[in-house]
């Protein structure tokens, strides 16, 4: 009667739930309901942490009075959470104190509203901010002593785990978890893990759920619907029903197998910026009610709208009607399929599926080619971008007490780099063409590209997030060490070294392992020429782009992306006979030194003020260290001799000449060193030295180990021109405002000037390369004629 009576209960409480989820999403219920909704999910997040059985999983062995106290210390070094999500009452405070009212409760209608504004004082937020940090650190150093001195690890564990990558050995373990010599290094990593443990995991989740997700209530909803579904004729909802033991298994299994753990770290960070997501990104593409705590914090409406909002703000006609909608759409898309991207590979790899036979299906091609032009629609018109939330005195950025990272927004017509609807038109055709021309043979190259550009996208967000924590701790530890408190500022302190390890190596290592895996089963697919020209063309493309938009941070975190999976793909071909993965390597090489060169420019100018001939010779340097390491470090032999007079002659005319052309050209030229001869000699030297160290040698010899001579001469003059066009925008308008004659307004300098650099690139090559065996070639004749050519043009821009 009473296993029964218990039954019923449960059933009737599963049902409530259910039906005020479903209330609450639907915004059916009064918004004082949001209230009760964190409370719930704090008592289920409760339970969820007693069911992890954190005294195992991080040490291996259960024991229920450390997982009590463990959880209690958490919990107090939480309240900043709990505050956050009281200060949110602020909003649902009248519909709150009106329940009250109607039921004649005055006292308690005071009570509340004295509690209000006790949450709302700065000063009550700082002390109980100190009071979590100091109480609950002491539980924590207190629990590790003990640990420390009577609680022997297992290497079934978080502990075992980590130990074994410095060592493997097992007579090293049983000498760090039980000799008495290593009860100080004991203490401080079970202190460091717990710390971690509550920093990564126990607090993240706790604010994903009490303080981000609006509608956590429905989540909740759904977990109780579904949780103890057995004995059922489906496997499938057999599994649904057991998915707290199934949670806790993968959660288990993630952080105690050493090849998993990358994965579980990973698979932290991906819902890290999913919960962001939700806060900001949603509200923004489906035009919804934004969180009201976060968004008056931050203080940005101008800079919050939707699309929706953009959109009809636009000024649009004609064929624009259907060109702007669908630019919105495809930036949208485009950043939801970077998010879903990271999150399907995650659970691929969790699993063990294989990415290609997914990706090669015949079913996958739409949406695959839908996701790949989206993306790149995405870099051409940056609508929606990302950036750190640090308070300052601007009138848009208060955002006092905030960590993370804010989602801005801006109309199509003022960040696009082309007009719209020239970009929905290529995008139109470039899909009709992958689809129709390449079909499914193009799957898994799209497929490959979309994953860096995800990690790309991820690597801006960790960036930002790191950028935003790091300022946050500093106040306080400024702070805290101003009115005496240092035990606690260096608690603060040794919390935010643990963050810029987690987060930058822990992403560093996921991108990398999860690089490793995809290539692993895609290796054979991707040592093919039209995918490395694909890629290389896409990275210089996006470069170009983002450069002439002035989003050096997005470019950043592309060339990161973009480099650790060279890098992974390199290492995975290392002692074959495949030179693809140098082809790649090479490319990223490149363009991270340019990218390096702009950020240098950048500093020297803006933050330092330094004149631009210090920077010009800054950037020179920089770039020819780069091509020597480059030429070292793929093991590449330059011969040295001496010229031939003969030689010489012929190249100083085809420099002359060149020089002369790139002067009738006008191309744009920027005159310096106050007409210092010597100077300029000096500085247009290191300039041919270091690009045809770069192109004509670097970039020519990594492509014939790929392509063949002919080839490899067109991609290294392709190259040479692309980097010319770095910074496209300002070229084109130097042009447009000095040609004379235009084709449907396309300057034809602008097309001159580009044919010449390919041109010249190419003569370039075969004076350094040529396949006459009578016609002496080496790399010196192509420096001495690119020498010339600088040297002339310059002097020419000066004096005439």
């Amino acid at each position: 009667m009473k296993d029964t009576l218990k039954g019923y209960i449960l059933l009737a409480f599963k049902i409530s739930i259910i039906l005020i989820a479903i209330g609450d999403v639907f915004s059916l219920l009064p918004e004082s309901l949001d209230i009760f909704d964190k409370i719930l999910t704090s008592i289920i997040l409760l339970w969820l942490w007693f069911g992890i059985k954190p005294s195992r999983l991080l040490f291996g062995n259960y024991n229920r009075l450390l997982d009590i106290i463990m959880i209690t210390g958490f919990y107090i070094l939480s309240l900043d959470t709990y505050t956050t999500a009281a200060a949110k009452i602020e909003y649902q405070a009248p519909y709150v104190t009106e329940i009250f009212h109607g039921f004649g409760i005055e006292t308690v209608t005071s009570f509340f509203n004295w509690i209000l504004y006790n949450l709302q004082s700065s000063y009550t937020a700082t002390k109980i901010s100190i009071f979590s940090l100091q109480a609950g650190s002491a539980i924590l150093i207190a629990l590790a002593i003990y640990i420390a001195i009577k609680h022997k690890p297992n290497k079934d564990s978080i502990t075992g785990c980590i130990f074994s990558f410095f060592s493997k050995k097992d007579n090293s373990w049983n000498r760090f978890s039980s000799s008495r010599i290593f009860i100080p290094l004991r203490f401080i990593f079970s202190f460091l893990l717990m710390l971690s443990f509550f920093l990564f995991v126990v607090n993240l989740i706790n604010q994903w759920f009490i303080v981000s997700i609006d509608k956590s209530i429905f989540i909740i909803g759904v977990l109780f619907a579904v949780k103890d579904i057995e004995n059922t004729k489906s496997k499938t909802l057999n599994k649904i029903g057991q998915f707290d033991e199934m949670l806790i298994k993968n959660i288990t299994d993630l952080f105690t197998k050493r090849d998993k753990f990358y994965l579980g770290v990973g698979i932290i960070l991906i819902f890290h910026i999913l919960s962001d997501l939700a806060t900001f990104f949603f509200p923004y593409l489906l035009n919804l009610s934004k969180e009201a705590f976060y968004f008056d914090s931050l203080g940005r409406e101008l800079l919050h709208q939707s699309f929706y909002h953009h959109l009809t703000t636009e000024t649009i006609s004609g064929i624009q009607i259907f060109s702007f909608p669908l630019i919105y759409m495809m930036v949208a898309i485009g950043i939801v399929s970077m998010m879903l991207f990271l999150i399907i590979c995650s659970f691929l790899m969790l699993y063990e599926k294989n990415l290609k036979q997914i990706i090669s299906k015949k079913s996958s091609s739409i949406p695959i080619v839908i996701a790949f032009i989206s993306i790149l629609v995405y870099f051409a018109a940056p609508m929606i971008s990302q950036q750190a939330i640090i308070p300052t005195e601007d009138i848009y950025t208060n955002a006092e007490g905030l960590i993370g990272v804010d989602f801005l927004t801006a109309k199509m017509s003022e960040v696009i780099i082309m007009e719209p609807t020239a970009l929905a038109f290529c995008a139109i055709i470039l899909s009709a063409t992958l689809l129709f021309v390449f079909g499914q043979r193009i799957n898994k190259f799209l497929g490959v590209i979309i994953y860096v550009a995800s990690i790309s996208f991820f690597a801006n967000y960790i960036g930002n997030y790191l950028l935003s924590s790091a300022n946050y701790s500093t106040e306080i530890i400024k702070y805290l060490y101003s009115s005496g408190d240092y035990l606690i500022a260096t608690i603060i302190a040794i919390m935010m070294l643990l963050s810029i390890i987690f987060y930058t190596l822990g992403f560093i290592l996921f991108a990398y392992k999860s690089s490793r895996y995809i290539i692993e089963h895609m290796k054979d697919d991707l040592q093919d020429n039209r995918l490395i020209i694909i890629w290389a063309g896409l990275i210089i493309l996006i470069s170009m782009i983002l450069v002439s938009l002035g989003k050096l941070e997005i470019l950043t975190s592309v060339i990161t992306g973009s480099f650790i999976f060279a890098l992974a793909f390199y290492n995975e071909c290392k002692g074959t006979d495949e030179n693809h993965d140098d082809f790649v390597l090479a490319i990223n090489f490149l363009i991270f030194s340019f990218l390096i060169v702009n950020i240098l420019s950048y500093i020297t100018t803006s933050l330092f003020e330094v004149e631009k001939t210090v920077m010009y010779f800054v950037n020179q340097s920089f770039i020819l260290i780069s091509a020597i390491y480059f030429i070292q470090f793929f093991r590449l032999k330059i011969k040295i001799s001496l010229p031939k007079t003969k030689k010489i002659l012929k190249v100083a005319y085809i420099g002359i000449i060149a020089g002369l052309f790139f002067y009738l050209l006008n191309e744009p030229v920027e005159t310096f060193f106050n007409g210092n001869i010597l100077l300029i000699l000096l500085f247009t030297f290191m300039i041919a030295t270091s690009e045809e160290l770069i192109f004509r040698f670097f970039i020519f010899k990594i492509s014939e180990k790929v392509f063949s001579y002919h080839q490899s001469q067109i991609i290294q003059s392709t190259i040479f021109t692309l980097i010319h066009f770095m910074n496209i925008k300002i070229i084109w308008y130097h042009f447009k405002y000095h040609s004379e004659i235009f084709i449907f307004d396309f300057p034809v300098l602008f097309l001159l000037y580009f044919t010449g650099l390919f041109v010249f690139g190419y003569v370039m090559g075969i004076i350094a390369h040529g396949k006459d065996k009578n016609l002496e070639k080496n790399i010196k004749y192509a420096i001495l004629a690119h020498w010339i050519t600088n040297f002339i043009l310059i002097l020419m821009t000066m004096y005439f």
